[in-house]
C-alpha cells in the first residue's frame, strides 16, 4: 500500500488508475481516497475539483453524514481533503456536495431546492476562508 500512496502523492490519481491499483469506478476511487490517511490532502482536493462529475459525486457521497446538519456535514467533507484555491474548483465541489446533501434531506427539510442548499454551502465556504 505504501507504493500506491507514494505514487498518488507524487503523480496523482491518474497514475494509480493507469497502474491498475484502483479500478476506474467512481465508488472505488472514492473509497481509496477516503480510506488512505497517508494520501496528500492537497492532491485529493485537486483531483476532486478536476475529475469527472461522477467521480466528484461519489467522493462527496462517500462519508456517512448521518443526521448531521449542513455545517457539520461540510466539516466532515472538508476534513478529508484540502480545498483548492480557485473559486471555480470550489464551486464544482460545493455543487456536488449540495446536490448530495439536498438529496439526503427529508422532504420538507430546510431547503426549498438544491440551489438554496448550494448557495448556503458556497457562502459558508467563503466565510470560512475569509477568517
Amino acid at each position: 500500500m505504501e507504493e500506491i500512496v507514494a505514487l498518488f502523492n507524487e503523480l496523482g490519481m491518474q497514475s494509480v488508475l493507469d497502474q491498475g491499483f484502483v479500478r476506474d469506478i467512481p465508488e472505488e476511487i472514492a473509497e481509496f481516497l477516503h480510506t488512505n490517511e497517508a494520501l496528500d490532502l492537497k492532491k485529493i482536493g485537486e483531483f476532486v475539483a478536476h475529475t469527472s462529475p461522477e467521480n466528484r459525486a461519489a467522493y462527496v457521497a462517500y462519508p456517512n453524514y448521518g443526521e448531521s446538519d449542513l455545517l457539520e456535514a461540510l466539516r466532515i467533507l472538508l476534513a478529508s481533503f484540502s480545498l483548492p484555491g480557485e473559486a471555480q474548483s470550489i464551486d464544482r465541489i460545493m455543487e456536488a456536495f449540495a446536490t448530495h446533501y439536498y438529496e439526503l434531506s427529508v422532504p420538507g427539510g430546510p431547503f426549498a431546492n438544491v440551489d438554496a442548499c448550494y448557495i448556503l454551502c458556497f457562502s459558508l465556504i467563503m466565510l470560512i476562508c475569509a477568517e
